[in-house]
């Protein structure tokens, strides 16, 4: 779960942000999960991992809340996610600076688990989601679905105003930096996997 590029985590699917998803997924009960690579300093783990590292990756003491949202309002959710990118006048992906100035904002894109989606950086903000769907069929606007986020973004925060209070059914009160490190102690030794449900790519 070594991360040497911070940025291809971003792109391609990590085994460490697929392993934070899961731990949220089994203590949220919830099958579909989002969360961030929260800075460019998180460096995944070792073969062997102490409290120190869980800590050094999830820097924050979030809470996770699990919502009753629409197909709508997770693409909405993607959607915001996807404004990260953008394309260089060669056609290269790189990242939008507006999340980099006048602050870095890497923990306002957020990778989901439990979905497969696809974002097209070539197309226009807003219609960047150009593959979604939950256990193989396309996810429509009108879909009910759970999904368990930290408790910042859980009320909107990051401009996720598809997101508030008003959706959330029930909470995990106890620290997911808490809850990893008790996910490693029921379940380790664990396998780095990653399934590469998302793909970020550039169609022109």
């Amino acid at each position: 779960m070594t991360i040497s590029d911070v940025e291809a985590a971003r792109r391609i699917e990590h085994p460490y942000v697929e392993f934070v998803n899961k731990v949220q997924m089994y203590y949220a009960e919830c099958d579909i999960s989002g969360t961030a690579l929260f800075n460019n300093q998180a460096r995944g783990f070792k073969r062997e991992v102490t409290m120190r590292d869980v800590v050094l990756n999830y820097i924050y003491p979030n809470t996770l809340a699990v919502l009753k949202v629409s197909g709508k309002d997770l693409k909405a959710a993607l959607e915001r996610s996807a404004t990260y990118f953008e394309l260089d006048e060669t056609g290269d992906i790189i990242v939008n600076p507006s999340f980099m100035t006048p602050k870095p904002q890497m923990y306002n894109y957020d990778m989901y688990e439990g979905i497969e989606y696809t974002i097209d950086v070539a197309m226009p903000q807003g219609e960047r989601i150009v593959e979604f769907s939950y256990e193989g069929k396309d996810i429509i606007p009108e879909d009910s679905l759970e999904i368990v986020i930290n408790q910042y973004r859980a009320v909107g925060g990051g401009d996720y105003d598809m997101f508030d209070a008003s959706k959330i059914i029930r909470e995990v009160t106890i620290p997911m930096n808490e809850l990893m490190g008790d996910y490693f102690s029921q379940f380790s030794p664990i396998k780095a996997e990653a399934n590469r449900n998302f793909k970020v790519t550039a169609s022109k």
